[in-house]
């Protein structure tokens, strides 16, 4: 027989009761008509329902974003960062207040292959204002600042995806988007997308100013899952 929790052992509850109350029967707690189970979960897991008013505990679903490494520059030539090969879907560098020891300096990211070698990248944006501009990847990597632009003691902000290649059939590629003030105090940003001919497995991604330090700032790698 099924009890109202809280109240008499010998009293009935009716259809009405059920449908709003906290009862439970021989095997589940039941509150407002679901049934909760009899047991908890393993650690991690979460309720789900059946969507006929039964809950259950099962692992959580996969996906989401994992912090895999952090990295504080302190007069640093570059910031480097390993790239697992397998368990993420992409990448995200994230960069704050990047400050190059001299201004006139180009901000570039190189990401590396199993060769070792950095990808030769290009970088595509189409420019809307006189904010920002629009230039190519060279020989130094994907260039995502303007050495017009003078990066004043703020730093650059911004962030870099990298999609994962599991294989060497596909070419690296992803986005960016960049953010400063210059010495004049005028914002000066950009964004788009990259790529490279390259079809090796990225192993490594790293940012670095084209001459001098990283005199102070800070970047963290993330993984994130599909």
């Amino acid at each position: 027989m099924a009890k109202l929790i809280g109240t008499n052992p010998n009293q009935v509850p009716t259809n009405a009761d059920l449908g709003s109350m906290a009862y439970q029967d021989a095997n589940n707690a039941k509150i407002g008509g679901l049934a909760y189970p009899s047991s908890d979960g393993t650690n991690g897991q979460v309720l789900t329902t059946n969507g006929s008013g039964t809950l259950s505990f099962v692992d959580a679903a996969s996906g989401g974003v994992t912090l895999l490494s952090t990295a504080t520059a302190s007069a640093s030539s570059s910031l480097t960062f390993t790239l697992p090969t397998s368990g993420y879907a992409y990448f995200r560098l994230a960069f704050d207040g990047l400050r190059p020891s001299s201004n006139g300096e180009n901000l570039y990211v190189k990401v590396y292959g199993t060769s070792g070698n950095y990808l030769y990248s290009a970088k595509e944006i189409t420019p809307s204002s006189e904010s920002r501009y629009s230039s190519t990847g060279n020989s130094n990597g994907v260039r995502l600042t303007n050495s017009q632009y003078n990066i004043n003691a703020a730093g650059a902000n911004g962030e870099f995806t990298i999609f994962q290649s599991a294989t060497n059939s596909v070419p690296a590629y992803g986005t960016f988007a960049i953010a400063f003030t210059d010495d004049n105090s005028n914002l000066v940003y950009s964004n788009g997308a990259w790529k490279t001919g390259n079809t090796e497995v990225q192993t490594s991604v790293q940012i670095n100013y084209g001459v001098g330090n990283i005199e102070i700032g800070s970047a963290r790698l993330y993984g994130i899952t599909a």
